[in-house]
């Protein structure tokens, strides 16, 4: 059914939490860590170099607001012991964002606008990370827009639903094992960067959850980009802090190149059925240009509401529950 929730589609149990983790690091010590500590658990990637290199996942979802405390207690475990941490080209951090609440309609749209602004946020990941074979953007890899018209066509997912996607920066498969879409494009940073880009990372992608949950489709948030500077667009999607982070002069031509992508995806629509919520709208859209130094905040640049039982304040998009 059209309103039916990813959690009963798949069939999940409940996640009570928001974003997930996996952290990938090579060096050398990691043998002889213990199998977990505290709310990580250390596993093997067969895809790192060497027999002494491991993947830290975090043991259930945490509330956005807690990221920066359970990325602490992965600094202090390594600091507490003579492990040598090297991230590499080939070790990456898979954020998932729990979706389990959400119908496909809503699931579609939040994929949508992340394949929009797909360029602007690898850019943020690391330089490794563009063209990298372990987290290919749907630039790279145009099979990604493909099989996600297959799935608009469709109405389901089952398209996505595949391991040669694994390696895709968007990877649908996390949706049937655990309820979440999970984002792979992030590098592993080093060990002193570890908190705040991590935190920075699931705060950009909680962000951009947060506004497709306002649009009532993603071919609402393409004509949105075409009547707001790209800037603008941009601003109203993210808190002050993070924009600032994203708007380089690279930005406004890499958020039309993923536009002009999702067009086809975007006018093709989820089944083609409609809903009754309001449209996103974005206010004052000269306020804003691609120059960093010059933003301020502006309080008319805001996307309206959510409705009541999604309500999510993009300002305040920690202090989840």
């Amino acid at each position: 059914m059209e309103d039916s929730k990813i959690i009963d589609i798949y069939d999940l149990g409940e996640a009570a939490g928001e974003v997930g983790i996996e952290i990938e690091i090579e060096g050398s010590g990691f043998i002889g860590l213990g199998p977990a500590v505290g709310n990580w658990r250390r596993t093997n990637d067969g895809s790192l170099r060497g027999n002494d290199s491991a993947e830290l996942v975090l043991k259930r979802p945490v509330a956005l607001h807690k990221v920066p405390k359970v990325l602490q207690d992965v600094v202090d475990w390594m600091e507490e012991t003579d492990i040598k941490w090297e991230p590499s080209e080939r070790t990456g951090v898979h954020i998932h964002i729990n979706v389990q609440q959400m119908t496909e309609r809503q699931v579609f749209t939040f994929a949508s606008l992340y394949l929009m602004l797909e360029d602007v946020l690898t850019a943020y990941c690391g330089p490794s990370r563009t063209g990298n074979l372990f987290c290919l953007t749907s630039g790279d890899a145009e099979r990604t827009i493909e099989v996600l018209i297959k799935c608009a066509r469709r109405g389901s997912f089952t398209p996505a639903l595949r391991d040669n996607f694994r390696y895709a920066a968007l990877n649908f498969l996390a949706l049937m094992k655990y309820g979440s879409l999970e984002f792979r494009a992030m590098e592993t940073p080093p060990l002193d960067e570890l908190v705040e880009r991590l935190f920075n990372w699931a705060r950009m992608l909680h962000a951009v959850r947060s506004t497709s949950l306002r649009a009532k489709s993603p071919r609402e948030l393409i004509e949105q980009v075409s009547k707001a500077e790209g800037a603008a667009f941009l601003r109203g999607i993210m808190p002050l802090d993070l924009f600032n982070l994203l708007n380089t002069p690279q930005a406004e031509q890499q958020l039309m190149a993923g536009v002009r992508r999702v067009q086809d995806v975007a006018y093709i629509g989820w089944h083609d059925r409609e809903d009754n919520r309001e449209p996103v709208l974005v206010e004052d859209i000269d306020a804003v240009r691609w120059q960093p130094q010059e933003i301020q905040p502006r309080p008319g640049l805001q996307f309206r509401p959510l409705p009541p039982q999604m309500q999510v304040e993009i300002g305040n998009e920690g202090e989840g529950g």
